[in-house]
Protein backbone atom coordinates (compact mmCIF):
# COMPACT_ATOMS: atom_id res chain seq x y z
CA UNK A 1 0.00 0.00 0.00
CA UNK A 2 1.37 3.78 -1.09
CA UNK A 3 2.55 6.10 1.70
CA UNK A 4 1.01 9.07 -0.23
CA UNK A 5 -2.89 9.93 -0.63
CA UNK A 6 -4.71 13.01 -1.44
CA UNK A 7 -7.44 14.00 1.14
CA UNK A 8 -9.03 17.27 2.25
CA UNK A 9 -7.54 18.71 5.28
CA UNK A 10 -9.60 22.13 7.05
CA UNK A 11 -7.55 25.10 7.72
CA UNK A 12 -8.50 27.07 10.71
CA UNK A 13 -9.26 30.66 10.21
CA UNK A 14 -10.39 33.51 12.83
CA UNK A 15 -13.69 35.29 13.81
CA UNK A 16 -15.27 37.44 11.32
CA UNK A 17 -16.09 41.21 12.01
CA UNK A 18 -19.33 42.40 11.00
CA UNK A 19 -20.82 39.28 9.77
CA UNK A 20 -24.31 38.18 10.35
CA UNK A 21 -25.65 34.41 10.11
CA UNK A 22 -28.13 33.64 7.60
CA UNK A 23 -29.71 31.43 9.80
CA UNK A 24 -29.97 33.05 13.47
CA UNK A 25 -28.69 36.83 12.78
CA UNK A 26 -25.89 35.95 15.74
CA UNK A 27 -22.28 37.96 14.45
CA UNK A 28 -20.26 35.20 16.03
CA UNK A 29 -18.77 34.04 12.62
CA UNK A 30 -16.02 31.64 12.09
CA UNK A 31 -14.05 31.66 8.77
CA UNK A 32 -11.87 28.46 8.13
CA UNK A 33 -10.44 26.82 4.49
CA UNK A 34 -10.99 23.35 3.13
CA UNK A 35 -8.38 22.54 0.90
CA UNK A 36 -7.09 19.22 -1.03
CA UNK A 37 -3.92 17.95 0.28
CA UNK A 38 -0.70 15.42 -0.60
CA UNK A 39 -0.49 13.18 2.46
CA UNK A 40 2.16 10.95 3.51
CA UNK A 41 0.86 8.66 6.19
CA UNK A 42 -0.75 10.98 7.53
CA UNK A 43 0.49 13.92 7.46
CA UNK A 44 -0.04 16.70 5.06
CA UNK A 45 2.96 17.72 2.53
CA UNK A 46 0.95 20.43 0.30
CA UNK A 47 -2.31 21.57 -0.93
CA UNK A 48 -3.65 20.91 -4.62
CA UNK A 49 -5.75 22.92 -6.61
CA UNK A 50 -7.82 26.46 -5.14
CA UNK A 51 -8.96 26.44 -1.62
CA UNK A 52 -12.38 26.81 -0.35
CA UNK A 53 -13.70 29.54 1.97
CA UNK A 54 -16.96 28.92 4.27
CA UNK A 55 -17.74 30.12 7.76
CA UNK A 56 -19.22 28.58 10.40
CA UNK A 57 -21.48 30.30 13.10
CA UNK A 58 -20.88 29.71 16.84
CA UNK A 59 -24.38 30.01 17.78
CA UNK A 60 -26.37 27.62 15.87
CA UNK A 61 -23.53 25.75 14.17
CA UNK A 62 -24.52 26.70 10.52
CA UNK A 63 -22.32 26.27 7.95
CA UNK A 64 -22.11 28.52 4.44
CA UNK A 65 -19.82 29.69 1.99
CA UNK A 66 -18.60 32.82 0.74
CA UNK A 67 -21.49 33.66 -1.87
CA UNK A 68 -22.84 36.96 -2.42
CA UNK A 69 -20.34 38.16 0.59
CA UNK A 70 -18.13 41.33 -0.30
CA UNK A 71 -15.12 41.39 -2.30
CA UNK A 72 -13.09 43.05 0.16
CA UNK A 73 -14.16 40.80 3.01
CA UNK A 74 -13.37 37.05 1.05
CA UNK A 75 -10.14 38.40 0.04
CA UNK A 76 -8.89 39.83 3.53
CA UNK A 77 -10.13 36.17 4.89
CA UNK A 78 -8.74 34.29 1.79
CA UNK A 79 -5.46 36.11 2.41
CA UNK A 80 -5.43 35.26 6.09
CA UNK A 81 -6.03 31.75 5.20
CA UNK A 82 -3.08 31.09 3.02
CA UNK A 83 -0.72 32.95 4.99
CA UNK A 84 -1.50 31.19 8.12
CA UNK A 85 -3.11 27.63 7.20
CA UNK A 86 -1.67 27.19 3.53
CA UNK A 87 1.80 28.61 4.82
CA UNK A 88 2.21 26.06 7.75
CA UNK A 89 1.90 23.25 5.05
CA UNK A 90 4.27 25.11 2.77
CA UNK A 91 6.37 25.32 5.75
CA UNK A 92 6.58 21.86 7.02
CA UNK A 93 6.92 20.44 2.89
CA UNK A 94 10.05 22.55 3.21
CA UNK A 95 11.75 21.17 6.64
CA UNK A 96 10.40 17.76 4.82
CA UNK A 97 12.02 18.13 1.91
CA UNK A 98 15.28 19.47 3.79
CA UNK A 99 15.51 16.51 5.99
CA UNK A 100 14.79 14.27 2.97
CA UNK A 101 17.78 15.58 1.55
CA UNK A 102 19.98 15.58 4.37
CA UNK A 103 19.15 11.68 4.48
CA UNK A 104 20.00 10.93 0.68
CA UNK A 105 23.20 13.11 1.05
CA UNK A 106 23.78 10.81 4.21
CA UNK A 107 23.42 7.57 2.34
CA UNK A 108 25.02 8.72 -0.79
CA UNK A 109 29.01 9.70 1.16
CA UNK A 110 28.03 6.13 3.21
CA UNK A 111 28.33 4.77 -0.24
CA UNK A 112 30.84 6.65 -1.56
CA UNK A 113 32.89 6.19 1.89
CA UNK A 114 32.32 2.59 1.33
CA UNK A 115 33.47 2.17 -2.08
CA UNK A 116 36.61 3.74 -1.29
CA UNK A 117 37.30 1.24 1.31
CA UNK A 118 36.38 -1.19 -1.04
CA UNK A 119 39.00 -0.09 -3.62
CA UNK A 120 41.96 0.37 -1.14
CA UNK A 121 41.64 -1.80 1.71
CA UNK A 122 43.36 -1.50 5.18
CA UNK A 123 44.58 -3.41 8.05
CA UNK A 124 42.13 -2.98 10.62
CA UNK A 125 38.79 -2.37 8.16
CA UNK A 126 35.96 -4.08 9.60
CA UNK A 127 33.54 -5.14 6.66
CA UNK A 128 30.06 -5.89 7.20
CA UNK A 129 29.01 -8.40 4.48
CA UNK A 130 25.95 -10.97 3.38
CA UNK A 131 27.64 -14.64 4.64
CA UNK A 132 25.87 -15.92 1.59
CA UNK A 133 27.72 -14.76 -1.03
CA UNK A 134 31.38 -15.40 1.41
CA UNK A 135 30.57 -18.95 2.78
CA UNK A 136 27.67 -19.71 0.08
CA UNK A 137 25.37 -21.22 2.48
CA UNK A 138 23.19 -20.27 5.40
CA UNK A 139 24.43 -20.13 9.06
CA UNK A 140 23.29 -19.23 12.78
CA UNK A 141 24.18 -15.35 11.24
CA UNK A 142 22.84 -13.28 8.19
CA UNK A 143 25.82 -10.91 8.31
CA UNK A 144 29.14 -11.11 9.51
CA UNK A 145 31.77 -8.81 9.81
CA UNK A 146 34.92 -9.39 8.06
CA UNK A 147 38.20 -8.02 9.98
CA UNK A 148 41.35 -7.27 7.81
CA UNK A 149 44.29 -8.46 9.86
CA UNK A 150 47.11 -8.63 7.31
CA UNK A 151 47.32 -7.61 3.23
CA UNK A 152 49.63 -9.41 0.93
CA UNK A 153 49.49 -7.84 -2.10
CA UNK A 154 46.06 -8.08 -3.15
CA UNK A 155 45.25 -10.94 -0.98
CA UNK A 156 43.42 -10.05 2.29
CA UNK A 157 43.57 -12.68 5.30
CA UNK A 158 40.91 -11.44 7.63
CA UNK A 159 39.18 -12.60 10.98
CA UNK A 160 35.29 -13.72 10.14
CA UNK A 161 33.01 -12.82 13.24
CA UNK A 162 29.54 -13.68 12.97
CA UNK A 163 26.95 -13.13 16.25
CA UNK A 164 23.66 -13.98 15.22
CA UNK A 165 23.07 -10.71 13.09
CA UNK A 166 20.01 -10.76 11.11
CA UNK A 167 20.33 -6.98 10.00
CA UNK A 168 23.51 -5.09 8.84
CA UNK A 169 22.74 -1.81 10.47
CA UNK A 170 23.37 -4.03 13.72
CA UNK A 171 26.36 -5.47 13.27
CA UNK A 172 27.38 -1.76 11.94
CA UNK A 173 26.76 -0.67 15.25
CA UNK A 174 27.84 -3.37 16.93
CA UNK A 175 31.12 -2.64 15.31
CA UNK A 176 31.31 1.03 15.78
CA UNK A 177 30.23 0.89 19.62
CA UNK A 178 33.19 -1.17 20.22
CA UNK A 179 31.58 -4.25 20.99
CA UNK A 180 33.77 -6.36 18.99
CA UNK A 181 36.23 -7.56 21.61
CA UNK A 182 36.62 -10.75 19.77
CA UNK A 183 37.15 -12.65 23.13
CA UNK A 184 32.97 -12.97 23.16
CA UNK A 185 32.84 -14.30 20.13
CA UNK A 186 32.77 -18.17 19.76
CA UNK A 187 31.92 -17.82 15.51
CA UNK A 188 34.80 -17.04 14.23
CA UNK A 189 37.33 -18.16 11.84
CA UNK A 190 40.20 -17.42 9.34
CA UNK A 191 39.36 -15.97 5.76
CA UNK A 192 41.11 -15.11 3.21
CA UNK A 193 40.19 -13.28 0.45
CA UNK A 194 41.31 -11.36 -2.64
CA UNK A 195 40.80 -7.43 -3.27
CA UNK A 196 39.28 -8.07 -6.69
CA UNK A 197 36.92 -10.95 -5.08
CA UNK A 198 35.85 -7.87 -2.12
CA UNK A 199 35.01 -5.49 -4.90
CA UNK A 200 32.70 -8.07 -7.20
CA UNK A 201 30.70 -8.78 -3.74
CA UNK A 202 30.51 -5.15 -2.98
CA UNK A 203 29.42 -4.52 -7.10
CA UNK A 204 26.52 -7.32 -6.19
CA UNK A 205 25.34 -5.87 -3.10
CA UNK A 206 26.94 -8.19 -0.33
CA UNK A 207 29.02 -5.51 0.67
CA UNK A 208 26.93 -3.71 3.39
CA UNK A 209 29.75 -1.39 4.87
CA UNK A 210 32.87 -0.70 5.93
CA UNK A 211 34.12 0.74 9.11
CA UNK A 212 37.62 1.98 9.27
CA UNK A 213 39.28 3.07 12.63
Amino acid sequence: MSDFSIDYKVLEGRKVEHLVCPHCGQEAILSFGITRCLYIKTEPLFPIGRMQLEFKCLGCTTRFNDEGLPEELREAEFKHLKETGQGSLYFGTIILVIALVGILFHDYMEAWDTQLCVDAPQVNDHIVIDLNAVIGARRESRYGVLRIMDIQGHVLDCDLYRKRWEDASTAKKDVNAVWLDYESYNAWTKYRIRGDKLRLLHKRGAVKYVIRF
